[in-house]
């Protein structure tokens, strides 16, 4: 789920929240993902998503992962419109 969060916020925002320039490599973005998983939702990358996309990103990318919404969790809500 925490994934899916991260590629949401690539979807939304066109930029990977852990390597906003797209120039780190992969052990400088775990390095960053290490010090702080949270996603960056204030900087400008960012400031167009709405409160709802801000919610669900940081309820997917929550560090603990009990914390995090599951899939069920993620059908079952508002954030979703489509029901299947």
């Amino acid at each position: 789920m925490w994934s899916m969060g991260v590629i949401l916020y690539i979807m939304l925002t066109g930029h990977h929240p852990f390597d906003l320039q797209g120039t780190n490599t992969d052990d400088q973005i775990e390095a960053i993902i290490k010090s702080n998983p949270a996603p960056p939702l204030t900087c400008s990358v960012a400031s167009h998503l709405s409160r709802s996309a801000k919610d669900l990103i940081v309820k997917l990318m929550a560090q603990d992962p009990k914390q995090r919404m599951t899939a069920e969790e993620v059908r079952a809500s508002h954030y979703v419109t489509m029901r299947i």
